[in-house]
């Protein structure tokens, strides 16, 4: 109690030394039982005892009530904090566990060694039973189930209880993962290959009863059967598929249509919502599918009367954003491959997914620009 003036008023403290407690929460239990005695329950006034609980802590539990003046009103506060944060009773059980299968197996059967780690071992379990808890056993299999869950997951059931000083009983926590496993089989699983996109759905009704899909021209149909395609990819010996990327968000949208790609952002629940315009086409609209297409047609054009091979692909060939072409030998389908790359850069278009029956025609293309090919083993 060094540096902490002694009391002018009420009975002095008997001569019983309080440990000093400095946050270790092994040593919590041992610090409250006798500082509860001693003091907290003791005839001093709330003052004497909130001059004494300083003195007797150190590090983080000093930090945490130290700005909290000495008074009789702020006594009750400094010492449920500490409670709160050192002495509940679920923090102190799971402290005790981590250390039981923090554990290390013996490497030596000496007598020593087995009488020390029989002490050790049996005082954190004791430790741990003394902790008031309604069932120890059941207890010991939340922890270990938590342990298990991935952190997204501990972390939502944790979120369930931090306004409750309730333990978690074994029960809570398997129905919390049966749970999971509903929401996952009903909404299915993310798939991480594929990119990201902007979805707009708009399902909402005007005082018509229509929705903004039911009021946007969708245009013709621009692109061929998809049969037509198919039999057209059959008829030469060399066959080359591409794929467009991202090809929506490299079409932009007319400024004076943009007032009907209007959508509502944050990036947290608690951020206010604000309104963006979305420049380019989005997935969900029933326009978008022309106007790519008509972009395709524009390139093609424009620009096209230099690619002869990749033009007649693109207005012949292509369905959605997907190309498929055969030609009569490698040495034109290497000037296809050109042609196309070429025209596509002027509209802003990249492609990739490229896929051939020719290796040789893939040999200068990158790896991550090919499309990955699936082979049957005899394994």
């Amino acid at each position: 109690m060094e540096g902490v003036p002694p009391p002018t008023h009420d009975s002095a403290l008997p001569r019983v030394q309080v440990p000093i407690f400095s946050g270790d929460l092994g040593t919590f239990a041992n610090f409250n039982a006798i500082y509860k005695k001693m003091v907290h329950e003791g005839p001093y006034s709330n003052t004497v005892k909130l001059t004494y609980l300083r003195s007797f802590l150190k590090g983080e539990p000093l930090q945490l009530i130290e700005n909290l003046a000495i008074s009789d009103a702020n006594y009750p506060l400094a010492y449920n904090k500490i409670q709160k944060m050192y002495g509940a009773s679920r923090t102190l059980a799971s402290f005790y566990l981590n250390k039981l299968f923090e554990f290390k197996p013996l490497t030596n059967d000496s007598y020593a060694d087995l009488q020390s780690f029989l002490t050790v071992f049996d005082s954190t379990y004791q430790a741990y039973l003394n902790v008031d808890i309604p069932y120890h056993e059941d207890y010991l299999l939340v922890h270990m189930c938590l342990n298990l869950l991935p952190k997204n997951l501990r972390l939502m059931f944790e979120r369930s209880f931090a306004e409750s000083d309730d333990v978690p009983s074994y029960s809570q926590v398997i129905k919390f993962v049966n749970d999971q496993c509903r929401v996952k089989a009903l909404m299915g699983e993310p798939k991480p290959s594929r990119g990201s996109r902007i979805p707009l759905t708009p399902p909402g009704l005007d005082t018509s009863g229509l929705s903004l899909n039911d009021r946007l021209l969708t245009g013709p149909s621009l692109q061929k059967d998809i049969a037509e395609i198919v039999t057209l990819f059959r008829l030469a010996p060399v066959a080359v598929t591409c794929d467009i990327e991202k090809m929506f968000r490299n079409v932009k949208v007319d400024p004076r249509d943009r007032h009907v790609q209007r959508v509502l952002y944050r990036e947290r629940e608690t951020d206010p919502l604000v309104q963006y315009e979305i420049n380019t086409l989005v997935y969900g609209l029933s326009s978008s599918p022309f106007l790519a297409q008509r972009t395709l047609q524009q390139l093609v054009a424009d620009e096209g009367a230099e690619f002869p091979l990749a033009s007649k692909a693109i207005l012949e060939c292509c369905f959605m954003d997907d190309i498929a072409y055969a030609l009569s030998d490698l040495q034109t389908a290497k000037r296809y491959k050109d042609e196309m790359v070429s025209l596509m850069r002027r509209g802003g278009f990249e492609l990739r997914k490229w896929a051939s029956n020719s290796i040789e025609l893939l040999q200068d293309i990158p790896a991550g620009h090919q499309s990955k090919l699936l082979t049957l083993t005899n394994e």
